[in-house]
């Protein structure tokens, strides 16, 4: 945005979005709202939002590895909720990894992350838990002399103490994570 616009003062606020502290009237101070929410309910509160307080609204979202970027000015464009979405097939993979808040989340995990990864018949498949960290581990790679029972062990330490342990998961979506893996 500065490359465009170097003189612009870019102000950017964390928290949840639908808290009290962020109305009409904190939105009303501003010329432009840039959104880059990643849940379609905030999104809608937020289009709500400017379109009560009349500020533009920059809508920027992502399906899988595709980007998209929409702008809605009152009475002039379309709002964020005027124009049809399609219904996603799908979790997002930054969802399952880093924020997941319901439990279908753990069951798409296991099953459309971990099992594949796992007990694919391609012993060069790669999937999203691919990162460095887990290739310079061999966290899903058995070695030559490696136990299944130790093969096994090294995966559960490394989903449920490094990856799940360093996401927003409740205890309760940990809970249920582990007893979704068999």
């Amino acid at each position: 945005m500065l490359a465009f616009r170097p003189d612009a003062k870019i102000t950017a606020h964390h928290g949840n979005v639908k808290d009290a502290a962020f109305d009409v009237d904190f939105v009303s101070r501003f010329d432009v709202c840039l959104n880059g929410l990643d849940n379609l309910d905030a999104r809608r509160h937020v289009n709500r939002l400017c379109l009560a307080a009349s500020v533009p609204l920059v809508e920027s979202g992502t399906t899988g590895y595709l980007g998209q970027v929409t702008t809605h000015v009152k009475d002039q464009t379309a709002c964020f909720e005027c124009v049809a979405k399609p219904t996603p097939k799908s979790h997002p993979i930054c969802t399952l990894r880093d924020t997941p808040d319901k439990p279908i989340h753990c069951v798409v995990f296991s099953t459309d992350l971990l099992f594949p990864r796992l007990f694919s018949a391609d012993p060069n498949a790669k999937s999203d838990l691919d990162e460095d960290d887990a290739v310079e581990l061999n966290a899903f790679t058995r070695l030559e002399k490696e136990s299944p029972a130790a093969f096994a062990a090294k995966v559960f330490d490394y989903v449920f103490r490094r990856v799940l342990s360093t996401t927003h998961w409740s205890p309760y979506d940990r809970v249920v994570a582990a007893r979704a893996v068999p």
